[in-house]
């Protein structure tokens, strides 16, 4: 711990050993923009001191992802993601010492932890660590999840939502096919608030009060994002097909893949379990039961995609859900 005296401008406190010098100003509104302003000035101003040592900043907002405290994964917005000899450390700034405050780098630390990662906190006085308790930190209403700048284009390759990696694979009875499907039957009962935050957090709609429900639009829409260690996404949304994930072939494993439907599995499990709990109409009840579903669009994909396999179509041309950098659609 450190900290600077004989001074009028405010200081900082850390769990870390990091350069540090007296912030010109310091907003000590306990909200995220408060935050988000302060983490910029800090960096700013560190930034050459930091560099002397080895330090790099990676990213601002860095979604990663790791386990929550039930062992279940979740996607973990952190502010700020650094490098120290090839150390990952995840950053986070805090506007005032509170108990809340202390709560959330527990939870903090501990998910760090198992992600092989270090916490690190800035903060105008150190935080009230010994005896706070952790506390849970998903919240199926924020995907935190990078939307890339549009001077950021897309690396250039082929995104998919499924692709097989042998001659041997299949879809019918996999686990990819039976997360695709619970996700789908998700979507079909409540579409509609899944679209709302998704379209809130790619930045599709304004920011409202009360529950955001977006009907699915009559024509593709697509966002570009970035999910942890920077691996690249399409996520596209339409009446038809409803949500979905593409993937860069060539620039992911079978395990992330599988990792990350894991987790939007869970995001919207629980946005399903919270509207079913503040008594939400589903999109049938709003819209009629005769309205078109989203997983009538996969429903039949995966035994139609194993029946061309076995008629001997060539497994590495066969894909669903393709889109190219070059030509969306």
């Amino acid at each position: 711990m450190f900290r600077r005296k004989k001074t009028n401008q405010p200081v900082l406190f850390s769990n870390l050993d990091w350069p540090v010098v007296p912030v010109e100003s310091w907003d000590t509104a306990q909200t995220s923009e408060a935050d988000a302003l302060n983490l910029v000035r800090l960096s700013g101003r560190h930034l050459e001191a930091w560099e002397a040592v080895g330090i790099k900043i990676a990213q601002f907002l860095a979604p990663q992802l790791t386990q929550d405290e039930t062992g279940q994964d979740m996607l973990l917005e952190v502010p700020l993601l650094a490098y120290q000899h090839q150390q990952a450390f995840w950053i986070f700034i805090y506007s005032a010492a509170t108990p809340q405050a202390a709560s959330h780098f527990i939870s903090v630390e501990q998910m760090a932890l198992k992600a092989g990662a270090t916490a690190g906190y800035f903060a105008p006085a150190p935080l009230p660590l010994k005896g706070a308790e952790g506390r849970s930190l998903f919240d199926p209403f924020h995907f935190p999840l990078f939307v890339l700048e549009q001077d950021k284009p897309l690396p250039e390759d082929d995104y998919l939502m499924w692709w097989p990696e042998s001659a041997e694979d299949r879809l019918v009875g996999s686990e990819y096919a039976q997360m695709l499907e619970r996700i789908y039957q998700l979507q079909d009962e409540y579409g509609s608030l899944l679209c709302g935050v998704i379209a809130l957090q790619v930045g599709w709609a304004e920011a409202e009060s009360g529950v955001a429900r977006a009907d699915f639009p009559a024509q593709t829409a697509y966002a570009h994002v970035e999910c942890p260690s920077g691996l690249p996404m399409v996520i596209s949304m339409s009446q038809e097909k409803g949500l979905r994930f593409h993937f860069a072939r060539s620039r992911n494993s079978l395990a992330q893949r599988l990792a990350l439907l894991r987790v939007m599995e869970r995001y919207l499990s629980q946005l399903t379990l919270a509207a079913r709990e503040a008594e939400l109409p589903s999109d049938a009840q709003r819209r009629g039961p005769e309205d078109e579903k989203p997983s009538r669009w996969w429903s039949g994909m995966p035994r139609f995609v194993d029946n061309r396999l076995d008629q001997g179509m060539d497994w590495l041309s066969m894909s669903v859900g393709l889109i190219m950098t070059s030509a969306q659609g």
